[in-house]
């Protein structure tokens, strides 16, 4: 959208933030989650001696890409917990595939990442977590609060001459969380394309691994 090459995307509220300091002009229309669905995954070998992002001093860290939302929370729990951005480097490795074998050749110590990839590096035993953003409690312990996240967002030119055209879209995203907040994470699951789960010996089974049930978003 900052090229101009599209008019909407969901993504994290926080870029709308920071495409308004680059002089973008963006709106959240609808709010999805009001917490990241992040986790800090550390490699298991080096889990004992991370126990929060206060032991990231000299490591490397894996994020989808730099200028991401999780290069944005990577940055800010390090210095919420006294380590400084120059004092860690940060990798973009996307997710799937991609973040495993940057943890299997060792050029991440702990990477942020989603669902299904956690499963696939808890099931297979080469990570541990060291931050779990999934729930509101989570979101709390690790950030000091909720972190609205994935929202639809469109440029405001395009939200001012299609207002029809963004009720429609609206519309569809609020009925489809009504039914995510009506079926339980395995019917939810069960929904899902077979791609959701490349990447991943297996669907997410374990209670810390399945598709977490969306929280209601804010309506403030």
């Amino acid at each position: 959208m900052d090229a101009g090459k599209i008019d909407g995307v969901v993504g994290f509220h926080d870029h709308n933030i920071d495409l308004q300091g680059k002089g973008k002009s963006t709106e959240a229309v609808t709010q999805l989650l009001q917490v990241p669905g992040e986790v800090e995954l550390c490699r298991t070998d080096v889990a004992d001696q991370i126990k929060s992002p206060a032991d990231w001093k000299g490591r490397g860290l894996g994020v989808t890409d730099i200028g991401s939302s999780t290069d944005f929370l990577t940055r800010y729990l390090a210095v919420r917990n006294g380590v400084q951005v120059d004092q860690i480097r940060e990798s973009g490795v996307q997710a799937g595939n991609t973040f495993i074998a940057a943890m299997q050749h060792k050029n991440i110590d702990c990477g942020m990442t989603t669902e299904p990839t956690v499963s696939a590096l808890l099931n297979s035993g080469q990570a541990k977590i060291l931050l779990d953003m999934r729930t509101a409690d989570g979101a709390r312990a690790a950030l000091g609060g909720v972190y609205p996240a994935s929202s639809l967002y469109l440029s405001t030119d395009y939200a001012t001459k299609h207002a029809d055209t963004l009720q429609k879209l609206v519309n569809a995203f609020v009925k489809t969380m009504h039914w995510i907040n009506a079926h339980t994470a395995e019917q939810i699951a069960d929904q899902m394309p077979p791609d959701y789960y490349k990447g991943s010996a297996s669907p997410p089974t374990s209670p810390h691994s399945r598709v977490k049930k969306a929280s209601t978003p804010p309506t403030d």
